[in-house]
């Protein structure tokens, strides 16, 4: 078998498949925490339920569409101009060529319902050229074809494709929506602003050019063109001298247009082909998604008849056109035998990489025999299993719909294996999709492998867990949405489930509630009820002692008025009554802690928060995993996983503001991941190379991780492009900025972060923090001396004064001098290094923090930093409760001493520093620089709390520095943890994110240059986009093995566009899709993630609208009056009624009324003859739709006029009587500054 080049290597669709589930199961685990173990357990044994986090994958197949027709034998029989096979060199499909017979040979009109990617387009492009040319060589100028798109991003891109296609053939194509510039010289401009061109000469690049000399082909959507055939300017487009000219008028997506857009459309629709004299006469084509085929939907006979709704035409049964397949029947007689046995192997299927060794070892087992000499090649291989009922199966089995893998495999069982287990059944499909992707045929003079697999994966962010209140230690947990507790309801009494959620730091649980009139009511984040909202769990010795943080109190030790609303409160909860402070004598009452809303103190672990932090950076419940996040993992993991030279990734989402968030989310993700596994191979690089002996200090490890960096080739381009121009420039190396940066960064890395998903190198055991000369200090006479520590050994000295220097460190007083002026520092680095490697780990660069003896503010700014001031020993401060603890004492006095002579000595022995202010002269304290050392965790052990999750390094103490935390634990390395594993593993440059954000809010010619460095094969060019819907439209962005979709598209056929994005060039390909729980999207998620054949299928019911509707026909019949009118709308509403008589409630200018309703009037006998035309079809239909309806509407255009205008007229007698009072009260006494901004505010409406 010859050799397969790597970037033409077939996916493992399976191996990635189940490395993703894996992993993100994985990545689930690491911030779900559960305090109380029989949660915990609980919750282990449903994530053991395949459905919990991700459904089975479904599988479909590709199938090569059968060709139709040449262009030139339509160019032989005088049907096409001979330019068309110049304009178009392609080869139709038979539904394309279908198409061209029906329109350009009978003369009929035609729906084109098809899949993604089956050329569509062309089913209209090509008769209009057609007809555009001819007409021209007859001198027939004017629109001879309009063609409208459901969406602006869907006009602009086939205006863009059909004008460079176009250019040279002497038409010319306008687009005119809300984007199309008004002046020439305007669109010029914003074509070479956007595109860096210059015009194609078959482009209309504004709306003047397109008035002064309509284009043969108008691109528009369906509100311009109602514009335009209203607007007096523009009637120019449709001159009496062209009436008929008008040829084609095509629907693009017309699916979309159902209910009121529907009805909407037909009636724009019989307007238009009365101004230009072609009802009956104008080829119509719709294209649509493909059409479901059941008794339900109705099928063929529902899509065509919707169509002459629509269109007001006749479409023959036979208008339907649909796309058709090779099908490749192979006879039973011709089939080949299966092995007795299934013998494919696990191990045959995980090795599989599409390389020749691994296709003969599966090709093996998949026959049960040896390959001979000459069927190891892809021909031969393919002539072979092209007749294996395995593969014969699948096409069969898959040629309508796409299927789940386990239901495939017990079809398979039935049919072709009853003695073999539904497992053995899976593998042997597998064997041969993964064969089928490699093994290859002779299709229609092209060859193409036997199998081109799409395998959908489906995620999702768990199910939000409830229970009642009760004593038990194991809550009554379920995962349903039940609202009612079962298993009360069995024991005989009725009690409520409520959401859980649970610390982030601790993993307690608490119960959200609504409280009204002291019954508790269910609440989720998402519930917008009246009441008190607030958590509740019990109250145990755990929790008893509940301590605000000292930033919650005042001078005198009291709590300051903002907190005293925030405090938890300890109350009586009756689960049997359902409510709190009950009186009853129930057995089932218990004590409860009430946390009020917004959660910010945890009475667990004493966690506090600001009101600012929003509930889920605190809380989190089993369906809490960030959509945002959970799309950063799936994409880092595929793209490690795709094959070399395939590496790029599509991330679809529904809106600009969800593609520019995900785009910079993943980005900053991908630096963290970076970041820390370079941060963390520069620790191994030193030890292995034992360079600087060893010693990485606060000092120096910017320029160790450079160095390793620099030695290792591994640098990024972390320079600027003109700072690389700049050979002679002045100041800091950018070497040096780079090193200094990368200190930045791992200073920053050290403190702690409550951010959940923050998990450093120290959270998991790999790194060690130690403080310069500490063990030298606890054997000196300076601590000897101390009395407190005299009688403590070495050990214990060590473990109190490293606890202190923990919490310095931890809080961020940090002296080393990156932390100075880091906000301006901050600018710097953004002038001079690479935007795509800046980020900041803790948010550090905003503030400087330091202890104070002293009172003093708790933060103020100096040079834009926030300088924050941390108290040393005063009451319930961090230190002293650690004091407290530490020598098992509760005297508030004796623990100040003991601190205060401990930090004293600290400074003289000089591990702290002092920092003054300067714009205040406060004295602050943080570790001195140098004092702290980075070392490299060598043993497989490490102290751990089991509540608060800090890791320490004491040597005999084994209890946290936090209050309310109690004994440490001894925990091993996890090497399968999540985080773990993303910073121990070095990967290939190729599979590093370079994520960019490609939307309409990016201009066109970045938007372009990302498309081109996406479609780049070079390493380290963009291998992620992050698209809006426009994407799924058919930009060219090359071959894709893999897309994301952040969310469920909003039907079938969207998905099947974005699905259709991937897998392209005969190529298996992976789709994911993350769905959601949360309020807003979370219903239409979870409805595909419960029914995802159903997305998958791409099919869609038939639209369907009605006419029958005396408004929308009214509407219209408005529309028909403004059409005929001789001359132009007053533009403004000023000009039409008059706003300084409010006597008589603003009426009609004389000159309007002398005007428009005057021509009106004289013109009765003209509109009722033009209406009736319009809806000719819709008269003989509708019984009220007739001469005396008709009439009434032309003869009540005022009076109906004067009641659309109602409205305004309210609003604007209310407005100018609010401006009336505040300008008297301006000129009697003035106005404060609130009504002075009011005042502005009305005077900007009313102008």
């Amino acid at each position: 078998m010859s050799k397969i080049s790597a970037d033409q290597k077939p996916q493992n669709i399976f191996l990635i498949a189940d490395h993703l589930q894996k992993t993100y199961k994985k990545f689930v685990k690491t911030f779900q925490k559960f305090q109380n173990p029989d949660i915990q357990e609980w919750v282990n044994q449903q994530m053991e339920r395949k459905d919990l986090l991700y459904k089975d994958p479904l599988i479909e197949l590709e199938f090569q569409f059968e060709k139709g027709k040449p262009l030139q034998k339509y160019v032989k029989e005088g049907i096409f101009d001979p330019k068309i096979q110049e304009i178009y060199n392609i080869e139709p499909y038979k539904h394309q060529s279908d198409s061209l017979d029906k329109v350009c040979i009978e003369n009929k009109n035609i729906m084109v319902s098809t899949g993604t990617a089956s050329g569509k387009s062309m089913c209209f492009w090509i008769p209009i050229v057609n007809t555009c040319l001819k007409m021209k060589e007859q001198g027939l100028n004017g629109i001879k074809a309009i063609v409208i798109f459901p969406m602006n991003a869907l006009a602009n891109s086939q205006f863009y494709g059909l004008v460079k296609t176009l250019h040279g053939s002497g038409l010319k194509v306008g687009r005119y929506t809300g984007d199309t510039p008004h002046p020439k010289e305007e669109g010029l401009k914003l074509l070479k602003k956007n595109y860096d061109r210059e015009p194609y000469d078959s482009e209309y690049v504004s709306r003047e050019e397109i008035k002064e000399n309509p284009p043969d082909i108008l691109i528009t959507n369906y509100v311009m063109l109602d514009l335009i055939l209203m607007r007096f300017d523009d009637r120019y487009l449709f001159p009496e001298q062209f009436k008929g000219y008008l040829k084609y008028l095509v629907l693009d997506e017309i699916h979309t247009y159902s209910g009121n857009m529907g009805a909407d459309v037909a009636g724009l629709i019989r307007r238009l082909k009365e101004k230009t004299d072609t009802s009956g006469k104008i080829r119509c084509i719709g294209t649509s998604a493909t059409i479901k085929k059941n008794k339900k939907s109705g099928g063929a006979s529902s899509i065509i008849e919707f169509a002459e709704k629509i269109f007001g035409e006749k479409f023959e049964p036979s208008s339907l056109i649909e796309a058709t397949f090779v099908d490749l029947k192979i006879p039973n007689k011709d089939l080949i035998p299966l092995p007795e046995k299934i013998t494919v192997q696990n191990s045959d299927l995980k090795e599989f990489d599409g390389s020749f060794g691994t296709i003969i070892l599966l090709a093996n087992s998949l026959l049960g025999r040896q390959l001979q000499q000459d069927e190891r090649n892809q021909k031969n291989l393919g002539t072979l299993f092209h007749r294996h009922p395995t593969i014969v199966f699948l096409r069969n089995s898959l040629r309508e719909e796409a299927k789940g893998l386990k239901n495939l495999a017990k079809e398979y069982k039935e049919k072709l294996r009853p003695d073999e287990t539904e497992e053995g059944c899976l593998k042997e499909l597998k064997a041969a999709f993964l064969l089928g992707t490699v093994a290859k045929i002779t299709v229609q003079n092209q060859e193409r492998p036997i199998l081109v697999p799409k395998l959908h994966l489906f995620f999702t962010q768990g199910h939000e867990i409830s229970s009642c209140i009760s004593k038990n230690s194991l809550p009554h947990l379920n995962i349903k949405g039940d609202i009612e507790c079962k298993v009360c309801e069995k024991d005989g009494f009725e009690t409520n489930a409520f959401p859980m959620y649970f610390c982030r730091i601790c993993g307690h649980e608490f119960y959200s509630v609504l409280i009204s009139d002291n019954y508790v009511i269910p609440r989720t984040f998402d519930t917008e009820e009246e009441g008190e909202l607030a958590y509740l769990t019990p109250s145990t010795k755990e929790n008893e002692k509940c301590m605000p943080p000292e930033s919650w109190y005042d001078d005198k030790g009291k709590i300051r008025k903002g907190y005293k609303n925030s405090r938890p409160e300890t109350t009586e909860y009756c689960p049997r009554c359902n409510v709190i402070n009950s009186q009853c004598s129930c057995s089932e009452k218990l004590d409860v802690w009430k946390i009020p809303y917004p959660f910010q103190l945890c009475p667990s672990c004493n966690t506090f928060y600001t009101k600012r932090t929003g509930e889920y950076g605190k809380l989190f419940s089993f369906n809490s995993t960030g959509r945002s996040s959970a799309t950063d993992v799936l994409t880092i993991e595929v793209l490690k996983k795709l094959n070399k030279g395939q590496k790029k990734i599509i991330i679809f989402t529904d809106n600009r503001q969800d593609t520019a968030l995900q785009a910079e989310h993943l980005n900053e993700f991908k630096r963290r991941l970076s970041f820390r596994r370079d941060f963390y191979h520069a620790l191994k690089y030193v030890e292995a190379k034992n360079i600087n002996n060893g010693i990485i200090t606060d000092i120096n490890i910017g320029k160790i991780i450079f160095q390793y960096l620099d030695e290792n080739n591994i640098l990024p381009d972390f320079q600027k492009a003109e700072e690389k121009e700049d050979e002679f420039g002045l100041g800091t190396p950018p070497e040096k900025e780079y090193a200094e940066f990368l200190k930045f960064l791992a200073l920053s890395d050290i403190i702690h972060s409550r951010y959940f998903l923050d998990i450093n190198l120290e959270k998991l055991g790999l790194l060690k923090i130690e403080y310069v000369g500490l063990d030298k200090l606890t054997t000196s006479n300076y601590i000897s001396d101390l009395a407190f520590l005299k009688n403590k050994s070495e050990e214990e000295r060590h473990d109190y004064i490293r606890g202190i220097l923990d919490i310095f460190r931890w809080n961020g007083a940090i002296g080393n001098k990156v932390f100075d002026n880091t906000v301006q520092k901050y600018e710097e680095w953004k002038e001079r290094l690479n935007e795509e490697i800046l980020f900041d780990i803790n948010k550090a660069h905003y503030e400087k923090v330091g202890y104070s003896m002293e009172k003093a503010p708790k933060k103020y700014h100096e040079k834009q930093q926030r300088i924050v001031f941390k108290r040393i020993s005063w009451h319930n401060t961090v230190l002293i409760n650690w004091t407290k603890k530490y020598f098992s004492i509760d005297d508030f006095e004796k623990a100040k001493e003991i601190l205060e002579k401990t930090i004293e000595t600290l400074k003289i022995t000089k591990f702290l520093s002092d920092f003054w202010t300067k714009r205040k002269s406060y004295n602050l304290l943080q570790i001195r620089e140098g004092k702290i050392l980075f070392k490299l965790k060598n043993d497989t052990q490490y102290l751990k709390c089991p509540k608060c999750s800090r890791t320490y390094q004491f040597k005999k103490y084994k209890s946290c520095t936090n209050r309310n935390c109690r004994s440490l634990e001894s925990v091993n390395i996890n090497p399968k943890n999540f985080y773990f594993q993303l910073y121990d593993k070095l990967i290939d440059k190729e599979s590093e994110v370079f994520a960019k954000e490609h939307s309409a809010q990016v201009g066109g010619i970045m938007r372009e240059k990302f498309e081109q460095k996406f479609q780049e094969k070079t390493v380290g060019s963009t291998n992620v986009l992050v698209c809006t819907p426009t994407m799924e439209l058919g930009i060219d962005i090359g071959e894709l093995s893999a897309i994301i979709m952040r969310n469920v598209p909003p039907d079938p056929s969207r998905y099947a566009q974005r699905a259709g994005r991937a897998g392209r060039k005969n190529q298996p390909s992976i789709i994911l899709v993350f769905c959601g729980t949360g309020f807003a999207k979370g219903p239409h998620d979870q409805y595909f993630y419960n029914t995802p054949e159903k997305i998958v299928s791409g099919k869609i019911t038939a639209p369907n609208f009605l006419l029958d509707n005396k408004k929308l026909i009214s509407k219209h019949i408005h529309s028909a009056i403004i059409e005929t009118l001789s001359f132009k709308l007053p533009y403004k509403i000023r000009e039409i009624i008059d706003l300084k008589n409010k006597e008589e409630n603003y009426p009609f200018h004389d000159s309007f009324k002398n005007g428009v309703l005057v021509q009106i009037k004289n013109n009765k006998p003209l509109l009722l003859s033009t209406i009736k035309r319009i809806f000719n079809n819709e008269i003989s239909k509708f019984e009220w739709l007739n001469d005396t309806f008709i009439s009434i509407r032309i003869s009540q255009f005022e009076s109906d006029l004067t009641e659309v205008l109602g409205n305004f007229r309210d609003s604007y007698k209310t407005l100018s009587e609010e401006i009336r009072f505040f300008s008297d009260k301006n000129l009697q006494e003035g106005l404060d500054k609130k009504e002075e901004r009011e005042f502005k505010v009305l005077s900007r409406r009313l102008s």
